[in-house]
């Protein structure tokens, strides 16, 4: 899970009014004793929201958010990515913007390094944007879609071949009673 620096963190729910300083003091507690950040416990707690959260984060990273339950993904820009470049650096290229720029979102905006990566691979100019995991996980199931369009295609051809190859040889209605259905 992305974070946010502590006191960055302390700083705005305390300015937003969405915990006490006792509050969030208990939920650092939590956290170092269960050894889980702070803002699991809260988003545990219902204390704040994902929105909220990913709202704090985009800020913080100067970044938009992709949200990619909204948003159109065009497949021929998802495609630029293999599927195993996309789920190694959690990252979905959604969109290209008329300068040729590459939209890519990522589940961690702050790794320069696979930001790096992917701008390499492109050849082109990336922005990043923020991503939720569900953002990410909804982007990567495109890539099995596909794939299932692709093999059912597959599988149809080859029995409307299988078909045309059996009519042929046999009449309609002997090739029809040779097919199991």
């Amino acid at each position: 899970m992305l974070q946010l620096p502590l006191e960055k963190f302390r700083e705005q729910l305390l300015a937003d009014g969405v915990v006490t300083a006792e509050q969030f003091d208990a939920a650092v507690a939590e956290g170092t004793r269960m050894n889980r950040p702070v803002a699991e416990i809260l988003l545990e707690q219902s204390v704040i929201t994902e929105d909220y959260y990913a709202n704090l984060l985009a800020a913080f990273y100067s970044v938009e958010r992709a949200n990619l339950g909204t948003r159109q993904i065009d497949e021929s820009v998802l495609r630029l990515l293999t599927e195993d470049i996309a789920r190694t650096r959690r990252a979905v290229a959604f969109a290209r913007e008329e300068d040729g720029t590459i939209d890519v979102a990522f589940e961690d905006p702050s790794d320069l390094i696979a930001i790096e990566f992917v701008a390499s691979h492109l050849k082109q100019k990336v922005k990043p944007y923020l991503a939720s995991r569900d953002d990410i996980n909804r982007g990567l199931a495109l890539y099995g879609k596909r794939v299932a369009e692709d093999f059912r295609a597959t599988i149809e051809e080859n029995i409307r071949a299988s078909l045309r190859g059996k009519v042929g040889e046999k009449g309609e209605r002997e090739a029809a009673t040779d097919l199991p259905i």
